[in-house]
């Protein structure tokens, strides 16, 4: 049996609803719930954590029902997204804080400081601490309940953009070394990639697709899912069905094979990663080959050791390079050049509604 349950769980909070949620995950394994603002993610935590009730559906944690379990009962670790420490403690006394009736508690705060790192800081005020160590301390918190489920509600998304990438990379570490179970909110598409196992991309209150994270990222179930995701999407001019796995696009003038996924209806959207977009100079020696649209180079955008390049002519695109390569192929501005996707990576989904990037 799974670890964690959730089926069917809808409630209602104002004019919002969170509509038939179901999933199910195992033990060690982190569970990434990806969606824009307004969508439900910290909602659903919420409703896990025991903050709203469902008006229907069931949660079940290490084989037990705790839907209608009081929050104080449901042995969570939570983990918010100002770290929610107290800013009068010092580091020792905020981790303490959840073992007041530990005869223990002191022996067990200083494990846990010397697993988390942050021993050095015990007497300091967390008012002081950097980043990175609220978070080793707000984990350390806690960690000294012995959750059975850490819920992670936005942690990084008041962290500047220098500091963030090192504490996600820190965190993925600690889960990973704990084996923790965990949910982790977020609306960050990179946070997501190096965390989850699991991911799970919600819209509106409704999960439009969840899997392991590599199927969701590479096989969007639909033009939202793959726009969300960062993936380019654009509308074919024509489709022409070769069988059910395969078929012939119409992009920029151009006749590309593409891969169709779990498309019913005739009609779709192409899906593609912006770095499998592959580029060459229209006079270099190499033949177009197959799947090639003729553009020319648009804007270009130094992105550290990689290159945004966009696209222009029949269609608009965005191609992400290695810097490297930009300049091996003595590309420039106006240069025109032939745009390859390969078959394997242009996908043809199912059109839904998108949203202004």
């Amino acid at each position: 049996m799974s670890y964690l349950i959730l089926h069917q769980i809808s409630i209602v909070l104002g004019h919002f609803r969170l509509q038939r949620i179901s999933f199910a995950m195992e033990s060690g394994q982190t569970l990434v719930i990806l969606g824009p603002s307004g969508s439900g993610k910290s909602a659903l935590l919420e409703t896990i954590a025991g903050f709203n009730n469902p008006f229907e559906g069931r949660i079940e944690l290490d084989g037990e029902n705790i839907t209608v379990l009081p929050a104080e009962k449901r042995e969570l670790g939570y983990v918010f997204q100002n770290y929610a420490l107290f800013p009068h403690l010092t580091v020792e006394q905020n981790i303490a804080f959840g073992l007041r009736k530990d005869p223990d508690r002191m022996h067990r705060t200083a494990e846990l400081m010397n697993f988390l790192g942050v021993r050095p800081l015990a007497k300091r005020k967390t008012s002081n601490l950097s980043g990175g160590e609220k978070q080793r301390v707000a984990l350390a918190r806690a960690l000294a309940r012995n959750p059975k489920l850490f819920l992670f509600d936005e942690p990084l998304s008041a962290v500047d953009a220098t500091a963030r990438e090192g504490l996600r990379d820190e965190l993925r570490h600690f889960l990973r070394t704990l084996r923790a179970t965990s949910l982790y909110v977020t609306h960050d598409r990179t946070e997501a990639m190096v965390l989850a196992d699991i991911l799970a991309v919600i819209r509106n209150g409704t999960i439009r697709q969840i899997g392991p994270a590599s199927e969701v990222f590479t096989h969007p179930v639909d033009s939202w899912v793959a726009q969300f995701v960062g993936m380019q999407v654009l509308r074919p001019e024509w489709v022409k069905f070769l069988d059910k796995d395969t078929a012939q696009v119409g992009i920029g003038g151009s006749t590309l094979i593409a891969q169709v996924r779990n498309l019913d209806a005739r009609q779709g959207m192409v899906a593609f990663q912006p770095e499998d977009v592959l580029v060459t100079r229209s006079d270099s020696q190499l033949p177009a080959g197959e799947n090639t649209i003729p553009l020319v180079i648009g804007k270009v955008v130094p992105l550290g050791p990689l290159v945004r390049i966009d696209l222009i002519g029949n269609v608009s695109m965005t191609a992400l390079i290695l810097r490297r390569q930009y300049f091996e192929l003595n590309l420039h501005p106006g240069d025109a050049v032939n745009v390859r996707i390969n078959a394997s990576d242009l996908q043809l989904v199912p059109e839904v509604e998108l949203e202004t990037p």
